[in-house]
C-alpha cells in the first residue's frame, strides 16, 4: 500500500471536509502533544503504535502528522504495512502549517 501526503497548506481544509470519516493521530511524545494539537487528534507516539494498534480504526481515513512531517511519514508507512488503507501523512507537519 502506498500512504498518500497532505500539503500543509490545504491539511486544515482537507481535514474539515472529511471530519467524519477520518481519524486525526499526533504521533508525537505525549509532552509535545500537550503543548499543542490539532482538535480532535488522537495521540499516540511513533514508538507505540506496534501495540497500539487497536486504538486506530480501519473504516477511516488515518491522518498522521507531528511537527516536521518525519516521524508522520514514518508513521503512515507503518500503517500502511500493517493493511490500513487510507494513510495519510501531514507533509512539513503542524511547523508547515502555521506558517
Amino acid at each position: 500500500m502506498q500512504i498518500q501526503t497532505i500539503l500543509a497548506t490545504q491539511a486544515q481544509s482537507f481535514i474539515n471536509q472529511n471530519w467524519d470519516d477520518i481519524f486525526l493521530l499526533d504521533v508525537r511524545t505525549p509532552m509535545e502533544y500537550e503543548q499543542g494539537h490539532l482538535e480532535g487528534a488522537t495521540n499516540i507516539h511513533v514508538q507505540s503504535l506496534p501495540s497500539s494498534l487497536e486504538q486506530i480504526p480501519h473504516n477511516k481515513k488515518i491522518i498522521c502528522y507531528c511537527l516536521h512531517g518525519i516521524r508522520s511519514h514514518d508513521a503512515a508507512e507503518y500503517l500502511s504495512s500493517q493493511d490500513y488503507e487510507n494513510v495519510y501523512h501531514i507533509q512539513g507537519g503542524l511547523a508547515a502549517m502555521s506558517k
